[in-house]
C-alpha cells in the first residue's frame, strides 16, 4: 500500500490464498477501498427532498421524546424550561 495524492492510502485487493485460508480477504479490501473511495459521493448525491425529510423525521422524533418525557415528569420538564429561559434571559439582554 502506497500514498495516494489525496493523502489517503491506495488498497489494491490481494488475491485469495485459496479455499478455507482467508478467501475473502481480497474481497473484503476491495470493499474497503470502494466504501472510501465513493461512498462520501453517494452521501452527497442524496437529494435535497431526502435530506429534509430525514431531518423533518429527527425533528418530529425529539418533538416526541420531550412531549412524552415532559408528561411523565411534569417537575423536571418545567425545571428545565425555567433554567433555558433564565440562560437566554441573561445571554440575550438587550443592555
Amino acid at each position: 500500500s502506497t500514498g495516494s495524492r489525496s493523502g489517503r492510502p491506495e488498497v489494491t485487493p490481494r488475491p485469495s490464498s485459496g479455499p478455507g485460508g482467508g478467501s475473502h480477504r481480497g474481497s473484503d479490501q476491495a470493499l474497503a477501498a470502494f466504501i472510501r473511495s465513493e461512498a462520501p459521493w453517494r452521501w452527497c448525491a442524496l437529494t435535497r427532498r431526502e435530506r429534509d425529510e430525514t431531518s423533518k423525521e429527527l425533528t418530529h422524533d425529539i418533538v416526541n421524546y420531550l412531549t412524552e418525557y415532559a408528561r411523565e415528569n411534569p417537575g423536571y420538564a418545567a425545571l428545565g424550561c425555567m433554567a433555558v429561559g433564565f440562560f437566554l434571559g441573561w445571554k440575550l439582554k438587550p443592555w
